[in-house]
């Protein structure tokens, strides 16, 4: 059935909008109707504005509430303010965007592009959904696509009965579901009974697991419609057996010369030049600062990141192989195809993946084997469940009805997919499935703790070659951290594979006379030891700088204390406030954010009067967000109105943040 053009389009950056788009062009498809879908990054080659009748849009942000880099092209199409007001007004759309509220422009790139697209005389057919992945996407995906549904089957059919354009955020703190054996419990008769005693110790034994739940064992479960099949895998035997190696990466080979996230030129070598331990052994977390020589140098300036490729260990790919039985095909060939007769319309496979190559290849360097799978993927598992009480348990988790204990057992505890199999013995998916299914494994970014001047040996006659530094963390909860682990491990010698990010503009000011003040935590100190070598470097002592870190206990991890010192001592930092969370004698200065509200009238002068830039580098649960709302109180003090302020700084990139989730 198609009465009207419906087109799906996304822009992601870590494959999740992606994935709700597929989910709705695979609904779509299951009740006949027909959706295109396409990326941003296909705008002017498989879509255009002029061909686009009601598109539905789902949409992430990146960086400092930014596009995501695929709809550059279509968002500079749109900017023009010589475009007139009816330009797009034969577009009927409704807009879904991803963000996070752990960061200060929570969805800014989407609710930018659907004010833009109003402005452009697009017609809102559905309200806007914002989606806050710091909680769970879940939680307003969800209903919003509920919504959806009817609202589209209806405008395409002529149907007056669409729903109103009411925004369908949900508020994050929304009470979740209970399950009937909960409810069931509270009409329990107050009773001292002690069958009515075990009844109640029974109950709350009984909550619901990984693999077993009393709530939802005997209802009728509503499941989400299978996606179709869509890759084909076959082994070759005759093909010469190999394991592709990490030595024989490039640009144009690995992950099948996909380009690299925010890439801005080619993979290359670097060799471990050291890798040095900051924290004290009995450090609550390990820091690490890596230094690496690399191959071919790039351009950069402090505060600008890298991309650092990683592989899966063999101990995941080795379970994964025991668990779907592919010990026998591991190292041979196989050649990646579309099914002949695949219902998915316009099927292709991901770019990242190679038409041939080895088992292991797939597994080790190209499929993110410990991502948290979506409730299609686990539906697409039920299939390939053999024991009964298996199958079960995996509907109710992707049914309608197991949506509180998906978000809490799958989403909010961060289970793996090899955590799920391991769970559920009896499921053998074949290896076309993951492909169908799985993300991109990712490169890891890292900002650059150094300078590219080239720097004089202690006898002042030698200049050593550039090295480009890091500091990083030593992930280890919820579990260890796939690239930090193997990083932890690597010694001078060692190579590692690289390469340069586009710049955030995460930058210290050009003026040697400009103040700025730099907050930070744990290793967010990276890009900032960055800014105070290239100051030391060019020889600027202008302005004031101020740096305010945070950290756990004082010798223990308040990382390159001494070097701080000496750049303070030397002028090219002007002050240093350091913030220790676990020491007693630390008057009364817990977090960063205390420093900041303890020199309220030191931080009015310098953004008011001075108009000192601020940037903030940290965690973005943890530290972002207090970091921000200290700011806005010590700026409301006086009769002002620090939340303008503030506002007014993000937008002059006066306030700038590289914040992690």
């Amino acid at each position: 059935m198609r009465s009207r053009k419906v087109s799906c389009v996304y822009g992601t950056v870590t494959g999740k909008a992606q994935s709700i788009a597929e989910q709705i062009v695979n609904h779509f498809s299951g009740n006949n109707i027909e959706v295109d879908l396409y990326s941003f990054e296909e705008f002017g080659k498989s879509w255009s504005l002029e061909n686009l009748d009601t598109v539905i849009i789902v949409s992430s942000t990146t960086g400092d509430g930014e596009q995501p880099e695929a709809l550059t092209k279509f968002w500079r199409k749109l900017r023009p303010k010589t475009l007139p007001g009816d330009f797009l007004s034969h577009v009927n759309f409704a807009i879904l965007g991803l963000g996070d509220t752990n960061y200060n422009q929570f969805c800014n790139a989407p609710k930018k592009l659907r004010s833009r697209l109003k402005e452009l005389g697009c017609v809102e057919i559905y309200g806007a959904g914002w989606a806050d992945d710091g909680v769970g996407l879940e939680i307003v995906v969800e209903p919003w696509l509920e919504g959806l549904y009817p609202t589209i089957t209806n405008f395409i059919q002529g149907k007056d009965n669409c729903n109103d354009t009411k925004n369908h955020t949900i508020n994050n703190q929304q009470n979740k579901e209970t399950g009937t054996a909960a409810s069931d419990s509270s009409k329990m008769a107050d009773t001292k009974s002690i069958e009515d005693t075990l009844n109640h110790l029974t109950m709350d034994n009984m909550k619901p697991s990984l693999t077993h739940s009393n709530q939802l064992a005997n209802i009728t479960l509503e499941l989400p419609t299978c996606p179709p099949r869509y890759v084909d895998i076959q082994i070759l035997d005759n093909a010469a057996v190999g394991q592709a190696g990490f030595g024989t990466i490039s640009s144009a080979s690995y992950q099948n010369g996909c380009k690299l996230p925010f890439a801005c030129g080619p993979l290359t070598t670097a060799r471990v030049v050291s890798n040095q331990r900051l924290t004290s052994e009995n450090a609550v977390k390990s820091y690490m600062e890596m230094m690496l020589e690399v191959a071919t140098p790039f351009p950069y300036l402090p505060g600008d990141s890298f991309g650092v490729v990683c592989q899966n260990t063999e101990k995941d790919v080795d379970n994964l192989v025991r668990q779907m039985d592919l010990a026998s095909v591991i190292d041979k060939q196989c050649a990646v195809k579309i099914l002949p007769d695949t219902k998915k319309p316009r099927a292709k496979i991901a770019e990242f993946i190679p038409e041939q190559c080895t088992v292991r290849y797939l597994l080790k360097s190209c499929l993110d084997i410990r991502c948290v799978p979506k409730k299609l993927f686990i539906r697409s598992l039920v299939d390939f469940t053999s024991a009964d009480s298996e199958k079960r348990r995996l509907e109710e988790l992707c049914s309608k009805q197991g949506k509180s204990e998906y978000n809490e057992l799958v989403q909010e505890n961060q289970t793996t997919l090899l955590q799920l199999l391991a769970a559920f013995p009896s499921c053998k998916p074949p290896l076309s499935l993951l492909v169908e299914h799985v993300p991109r494994l990712l490169p890891r970014p890292y900002s650059m703790s150094t300078s590219p001047l080239p720097q004089t040996d202690t006898g002042a006659t030698v200049q050593q070659p550039p090295t480009l530094g890091f500091v990083y963390t030593v992930v280890e909860s919820p579990r260890p951290g796939l690239c930090t682990t193997w990083l932890q491990q690597l010694a001078r010698g060692d190579q590692v594979h690289v390469y340069p990010r586009v710049t955030s503009h995460f930058h210290a000011p050009d003026s040697a006379d400009a103040s700025f003040v730099m907050v930070c935590a744990g290793s967010g100190i990276g890009p900032f030891l960055g800014f105070l070598e290239h100051r030391k470097l060019m020889g600027v002592k202008g302005g004031f700088a101020w740096l305010v870190f945070g950290c756990r206990n004082k010798g223990k991890d308040d990382l390159h204390a001494e070097k701080l010192q000496n750049f303070q001592q030397e002028g090219y930092l002007s002050k240093l406030s350091i913030a220790y969370s676990r020491d007693e004698d630390n008057n009364g200065v817990k977090y960063v954010q205390h420093i900041i509200q303890s020199e309220a009238a030191s931080v009015r002068k310098l953004i008011l009067e001075d108009r000192a830039d601020v940037f903030v580098c940290g965690d973005a649960k943890n530290m972002g967000k207090s970091v921000h709302d200290a700011f806005v109180e010590v700026l409301s003090e006086d009769g002002g109105d620090g939340a303008d302020v503030m506002k007014s700084l993000v937008a002059q990139k006066r306030y700038k943040q590289d914040l992690w989730a």
